[in-house]
């Protein structure tokens, strides 16, 4: 039996916005789901995300933008038809369709992850520099820090392939959504991976029998299986989560993310799941919890 929520792909016909749809139809296919891609056009004349087909043509300010943006629609309408019809065979792609908004493209993503409820948005990563970092925002990490979706972030150089060993690095309370818990099950089960459960910590805070107990009851309440457990210590946590994804060679990383809060927010400073993501060259499924 198929899950009813739908895999979101935004298609910008990059290399990157492409390999982000291989990712999202291979899960598909596993997960047996669907794939929704959106094309988004920006442009200063429409307002809300649907195309302008009356517009004020007798005045020039007006009329190159709204020319250039139906010109852009149509070619683009054609390109995704063009995606859809070599999925066809597959049925994986249930809709690819082109939006144009006024909106900024954070502000609009958003909206449009709020109407349709996908069961995760699949994002290209290109990291920045930082001289990058004071001129531009990134979108991806932007989405991270505001969606309420979860998000799989695919880095650049990621090949497709079989998902063999998943990664869920945590402290396991139980402030972690099961919603979350309920997608790496999901994901868990699809690919037939082992799941691998682990917590850093501190080696004076706690006693590792007392913590693997917990980790295993989390486990039996979300019903996660063909798992295992491991606490891992140090004080280093991005570095011993990447050492332990290498050792066992994770195809996923799965993290939840409380982003950046107060006046961190000033900074151009990351969370964990930002700096294990600009660390790490594999697949991350991330979702926000801030408030």
């Amino acid at each position: 039996m198929g899950i009813e929520k739908k895999i979101l792909v935004f298609m910008d016909f990059s290399k990157e916005a492409y390999k982000s749809l291989d990712f999202a139809i291979q899960i598909a296919k596993k997960a047996e789901t669907k794939v929704d891609i959106i094309n988004l056009i920006q442009s200063s004349k429409p307002k809300g995300i649907r195309l302008p087909l009356t517009t004020s043509w007798g005045k020039r300010k007006n009329a190159i933008d709204s020319l250039f943006t139906y010109k852009l629609y149509r070619k683009n309408k054609k390109r995704l038809h063009a995606i859809k019809k070599a999925w066809s065979e597959t049925e994986y792609v249930f809709d690819a369709s082109v939006l144009v908004s006024s909106d900024t493209k954070l502000a609009t993503i958003n909206n449009i992850v709020e109407q349709r409820d996908p069961l995760l948005l699949v994002m290209p990563y290109v990291p920045q520099s930082s001289v990058q970092r004071y001129i531009t925002s990134n979108l991806t990490l932007d989405l991270i820090r505001n969606l309420k979706t979860p998000i799989l972030c695919i880095p650049e150089n990621t090949q497709v392939h079989e998902w063999q060993n998943i990664v869920f690095p945590s402290g396991f309370s139980e402030d972690v959504q099961p919603s979350f818990v309920e997608l790496v099950n999901i994901l868990n089960r699809s690919y037939q991976c082992k799941l691998h459960l682990i917590k850093v910590q501190d080696s004076n805070r706690d006693i590792q029998g007392e913590v693997e107990a917990h980790i295993t009851r989390f486990a039996e309440k979300h019903e996660l299986n063909n798992y295992i457990v491991n606490t891992i210590e140090s004080k280093q946590v991005e570095e011993a989560i990447d050492i332990y994804q290498q050792s066992v060679r994770a195809d996923l990383i799965c993290m939840i993310t409380k982003g950046k809060s107060g006046i961190s927010q000033l900074f151009f400073s990351n969370s964990l799941t930002e700096n294990i993501l600009q660390k790490v060259k594999i697949p991350l499924l991330t979702l926000s919890t801030k408030n």
